[in-house]
């Protein structure tokens, strides 16, 4: 537990101290400020951590891996509430172990991610019963090493946010995000150090489409101060392929292929912020996989749990 709060206090400091941003989140809407000409540049950073990661048991087996995806955002204004620009994303990820490479220390690394330009508008419309719509369209170029790999050609993201004022203390998001993944393939040669430090290679199916939904619910304190609940859904979903498809343990000819992933996330959140142009969430999410560990939902055990914390600096 102290490990977990150290690792708390490491990841405040370190995207505090890198992070400017522009609105993702509709309860956290950021004006912008653009010049004469209509264009804005900011910067916006994601930070998270594995909570079962975070334990120390000596110093050859390191600590939780602290991992920041940010962007760089050149944007202009179309219309009072149409924006369009370009983001230049980059991953950042400190050296440590984390559950994707079973628990082994890892280098730190810094690496671009997919370029991403878009469309955004902060208030597209007003449904009745007066919620509010946020959208943003969203194209990522494959500037990845990981999307060059699969010879991705593109991804397209659609993302809307309604929310709606319950009271004067209570508000309500549903957040969602729609991706459909364009390939030129439908499976590609993964190649990775196993766990004996040998390379492996592997025939992985390329991802077809995902779909993620979130339900917030809001109290607010203040205009800046509240304490929330979120539940939410991300399905992913692979192509099938008959390429490479047998081996010892496949009929040749047989398409391989690979069932969807439905994960469940479910946890707390605050939100506060140091002053009129400084605000941050801060999430504990617990995520099991429906098809699995349904049962552990809302257990937060730690192999299952994330922290995250995103950070809004304006100018």
């Amino acid at each position: 537990m102290k490990s977990l709060i150290q690792k708390f206090i490491s990841l405040s400091i370190l995207v505090f101290a890198v992070t400017l941003s522009l609105p993702t989140w509709a309860q956290f809407s950021v004006v912008e400020s653009f010049n004469e000409s209509g264009y804005t540049f900011s910067f916006f950073s994601l930070g998270s951590t594995e909570a079962d990661q975070t334990e120390v048991n000596g110093v050859d087996n390191g600590t939780g891996r602290l991992s920041f995806y940010n962007y760089l955002t050149i944007a202009k204004r179309l219309t009072y509430d149409l924006k369009g620009g370009v983001r230049l994303p980059f991953q950042y990820n400190t050296a440590g172990r984390d559950r994707f490479n079973d628990g082994h220390v890892q280098k730190s690394e810094l690496f671009l991610q997919d370029v991403i330009l878009f469309l955004r508008n902060d208030a597209l419309t007003l449904l009745p019963g007066d919620i509010g719509v946020y959208w943003e369209g969203r194209i990522y170029l494959p500037t990845s090493e990981n999307s060059q790999k699969r010879d991705q050609i593109g991804r397209y993201r659609n993302h809307f946010i309604f929310s709606k004022i319950l009271s004067r203390v209570f508000d309500m998001e549903y957040d969602q995000k729609i991706s459909y993944y364009h390939q030129s393939r439908t499976a590609y040669k993964n190649t990775f150090v196993d766990n004996a430090g040998d390379y492996a290679e592997v025939t992985s199916l390329t991802k077809s489409w995902e779909l993620e939904h979130r339900l917030n619910f809001w109290y607010k304190m203040d205009a800046e101060t509240g304490f929330g609940l979120q539940a939410g859904h991300k399905d992913q979903y692979f192509n099938s392929s008959t390429a490479n498809a047998y081996n010892q343990f496949d009929k040749e000819g047989t398409p391989r292929t690979k069932g969807p992933i439905h994960e469940v996330k479910f946890g707390p959140a605050a939100r506060f912020a140091l002053n009129s142009k400084i605000n941050f969430i801060l999430t504990y999410e617990d995520v099991v996989n429906a098809n699995e560990n349904m049962g552990e939902l809302a257990q937060f055990k730690s192999e299952n749990s994330q922290v995250t914390l995103l950070s809004f600096v304006r100018f």
